[in-house]
């Protein structure tokens, strides 16, 4: 749901759109699922559904609440947030969605111990 209004609120704000908000939006989703990776990555053994649960929050729902909060603001450059972060979501929607090994079954892919 949040995914699909994030492409609403995208669609909608086109004409405002440049070409450089995609990319930071892009680059604002590497450099969460970079910290979200590295936190499993150094992990000694990891919850077994944590991923399932800090995935979605961190890379669509955080920035998501960011960008909904920000989004009626008459400030330009708060608009400016708001847009690079729906952005943000759609990328992070289709990273998730489409890479699963390495978004919510990172701790196979890791091969961590889980506890549960």
């Amino acid at each position: 749901m949040v995914f699909i209004a994030a492409v609403i609120f995208i669609i909608t704000s086109l004409k405002d759109t440049k070409p450089v908000y995609f990319l930071m939006g892009l680059l604002l989703s590497a450099i969460i699922y970079a910290a979200l990776f590295l936190d499993y990555k150094f992990s000694s053994r990891a919850y077994g559904l944590g991923s399932y649960f800090m995935f979605p929050f961190y890379m669509i729902l955080l920035p998501f609440i960011i960008g909904l909060v920000t989004k009626f603001s008459p400030v330009k450059y708060v608009k400016l947030i708001s847009i690079v972060c729906f952005i943000s979501v759609m990328f992070s929607g289709f990273f998730i969605l489409f890479f699963n090994k390495y978004t919510l079954d990172i701790v196979d892919w890791l091969e961590l111990p889980k506890y549960y």
